[in-house]
């Protein structure tokens, strides 16, 4: 069996960064397809609503208007939920990959291209 397992991006709705909910058997009989189908959804949902076009216009705009300045102090919308994703998936780590031997890879690190599963044992 592969020891990692790469869910690739799901090009159906544009350019949109979303990944497809194809249940991979390398790890059926660990968890069941509804609950990898309710982590991918709820991860893509995450990344709809820090893709959002109009919050990151406005962070845009702000930052132009201060010089750049307004980064020093606040997070973007998109940096508030790239880390709600990796709260969210360390999460459903802990409480549900790790104990049954996956383990989820942080997603930033290979830019969102896909998202890596690591099979632990």
């Amino acid at each position: 069996p592969k020891r990692i397992i790469r869910i690739e991006r799901d090009y159906s709705r544009g350019e949109l960064c979303q990944f497809r909910t194809t249940f991979p058997t390398e790890i059926d009989g660990r968890i069941t397809p509804i609950q990898f189908r309710q982590t991918i959804n709820r991860l893509n949902e995450l990344l709809a609503k820090a893709f959002n076009p109009k919050n990151n216009w406005y962070d845009n705009c702000l930052a132009c208007l201060s010089i750049y300045t307004s980064t020093l102090f606040s997070q973007s919308h998109y940096e508030k939920i790239v880390e709600e994703i990796c709260i969210f998936l360390d999460n459903e780590n802990q409480n549900l990959y790790n104990i049954n031997g996956l383990n989820f890879r942080d997603p930033r690190k290979i830019s969102f291209l896909f998202v890596s599963i690591f099979i632990l044992r």
